[in-house]
């Protein structure tokens, strides 16, 4: 196994999320692509792809996965999300797992709105300003669609999915931080900041249980929190 999975701290945060997925219930866990060359020019950004150590983190995270689990994985069209799927899926049937790549998601993507002009006001404004700002609606929907609608949408996407699945299933999708951020802010109820920003791998686990709702660990802040089962109906 490679010694950059114990050296690098930005995974830290899917060392937790790997430690905290449930090895008897039924899982789900949405993790930010991994790791990409930064840029402050929105054009550039948009086409970066993995570097050769985010490809071999993702494949050393795919390993990390409970084997005793059918690994489904959902993820944004985007290039680098669907290159760490693949990657993730590569390291968890390296050592006989199996599992397989389902299908790539519009909220996985991101809002729905200018993919320019949010990509523009994030780095003008900063990712943490930009995502406090949408969530108290200071965008116009020619600019991002409004936060609430966002949050029913994910939530439908995602732990929809999850209460429907088998529970010998792990669900795996692969997504961006601004999504990862909009989700987190509206689930636990908190502003984005340094603190919280999501890392390359890093993310949210939820289990299934058995009175019918979700406990949900968000791996930056150790924030845990159990939803019942009408939000994502």
């Amino acid at each position: 196994m490679s010694n950059d999975w114990k050296t690098h701290p930005w995974l830290d945060s899917a060392k937790r999320i790997l430690n905290n997925i449930s090895e008897s219930a039924p899982s789900m866990i949405v993790v930010r692509h991994s790791h990409r060359e930064d840029s402050t020019d929105v054009d550039e950004l948009l086409k970066k792809r993995l570097t050769p150590i985010g490809h071999e983190m993702a494949f050393e995270f795919g390993r990390r996965l409970p084997k005793k689990k059918h690994l489904q994985l959902f993820y944004s069209k985007h290039p680098r999300c669907v290159e760490t799927a693949e990657g993730i899926l590569r390291g968890h049937k390296k050592d006989d797992g199996n599992g397989e790549m389902v299908q790539d998601i519009r909220v996985l993507l991101g809002p729905f709105g200018s993919g320019e002009k949010i990509g523009d006001s994030m780095i003008t404004l900063g990712g943490i300003k930009f995502v406090n700002d949408w969530i108290l609606n200071k965008f116009s929907t020619d600019v991002i669609e409004k936060h609430e609608d966002f949050k029913r949408r994910f939530i439908k996407e995602t732990i929809g999915r999850l209460m429907d699945s088998s529970e010998d299933v792990i669900q795996c999708h692969v997504t961006h931080d601004l999504v990862l951020m909009g989700a987190k802010c509206a689930l636990f109820n908190m502003d984005a900041s340094d603190e919280n920003w999501t890392p390359y791998l890093g993310g949210i686990v939820a289990c299934r249980k058995e009175s019918g709702g979700v406990s949900i660990y968000e791996a930056e802040t150790h924030k845990r929190i159990s939803i019942n089962s009408r939000i994502y109906q």
